[in-house]
C-alpha cells in the first residue's frame, strides 16, 4: 500500500466535498509520456553510485501547450536521493511528451509520475510510472492518475517553506469525488489563511479523469508545493504495508 507518511506531514484539513468541477468527458486526453529518442525513461541516465539500487523517486512536472515539461519537484526524502533527482530534472528539461487536450485544443496540465531505479548484479533498470502508485492495487502499476488543469496558480505568500501534498480523489467524470486531505511540515501554516485559500485553489481547479485500459477511472491526484532546497529531506512516501 501506498500512502504518505503520516509521521512528519502535520494533517492540516479533510472536508467532504460535494463540487461543480468541469466534469471529464471522452473529448479530454490527457498529458502522457511517448516512446523514441526524447521520452524521458531514454534520456534519464543511472547516476554513478556504488552497490545494488532499488529507489523510487516521486516527480510533479507542469505540462506546456507544446509538449515541455517545466516546474518539476521530486522532493527528496533523503540525502541519497539527490543524485537520482538530479539524473531526473536533468532529463525532465529535454523530454517531450504528448499534451492534454480538450475539445481537440492543447492544455496545460500537471503530470505526475515515479520513476524507479534497480541495479542487481550490476544489471541497471529505469522504469517511468505516470501516477504516484497509490492506486495500484487497483489498477496495476501503469494507470495513468487525473491530472489538473486550468488552475492558476497558488498565491506566492501561500507557498510554504517546506513540502506541502494536497491529495484528492478524482473520479471518473473528472469531479473531484471525497476529502482533501492536506499535509504540511510546517505546523504554523495551519494557523495562516493559506489553508483555506490552498483548498480553495484545488476546488478552483480543473480536472481530467485518470485512465486505466483506455477508460476514464477513478484514481488519486496530488499537488506538491512548497520552496524546497536540495539540502531539506523530507519524508514523502511510505512504502511499507500498514
Amino acid at each position: 500500500m501506498v500512502r504518505v507518511t503520516s509521521q512528519y506531514l502535520v494533517p492540516v484539513i479533510a472536508v467532504l466535498l460535494l463540487c461543480d468541477a468541469s466534469a471529464d468527458t471522452p473529448r479530454s486526453t490527457l498529458a502522457r509520456f511517448i516512446d523514441g529518442e526524447n521520452s524521458l525513461q531514454n534520456l534519464i541516465e543511472f547516476p554513478a553510485v556504488d552497490g545494488d539500487v532499488s529507489k523510487i523517486i516521486y516527480c510533479t512536472s507542469h505540462v506546456n501547450k507544446s509538449g515541455k515539461l517545466r516546474r518539476t519537484m521530486c522532493p527528496a526524502s533523503s540525502k541519497s536521493d539527490r543524485r537520482f533527482i538530479e539524473a531526473i530534472e536533468a532529463a525532465a528539461k529535454e523530454t517531450r511528451v504528448s499534451p492534454a487536450t480538450l475539445d481537440g485544443k492543447t492544455q496545460r496540465t500537471s503530470l505526475l509520475y515515479r520513476v524507479t531505479f534497480v541495479r542487481q548484479r550490476g544489471a541497471e533498470s529505469i522504469r517511468v510510472y505516470p501516477n504516484w502508485g497509490d492506486d495500484l492495487e487497483k489498477y496495476g502499476r501503469d494507470y495513468e492518475s487525473a491530472q489538473r488543469y486550468d488552475h492558476g496558480k497558488l498565491a506566492s505568500f501561500c507557498i510554504p517553506s517546506s513540502l506541502l501534498l494536497v491529495t484528492v480523489t478524482i473520479g471518473a467524470d473528472g469531479r473531484i469525488s471525497g476529502e482533501i486531505s492536506l499535509s504540511v511540515n510546517d505546523s504554523e501554516y495551519v494557523k495562516t489563511e493559506c489553508a483555506k485559500l490552498v483548498r480553495d485553489h484545488i476546488v478552483e481547479s480543473s480536472y481530467i479523469a485518470g485512465r486505466y485500459d483506455g477508460k476514464p477511472v477513478e484514481t488519486t491526484h496530488v499537488f506538491v508545493s512548497g520552496r524546497l532546497r536540495p539540502d531539506r529531506y523530507e519524508p514523502v512516501i511510505d512504502m511499507s504495508p500498514e
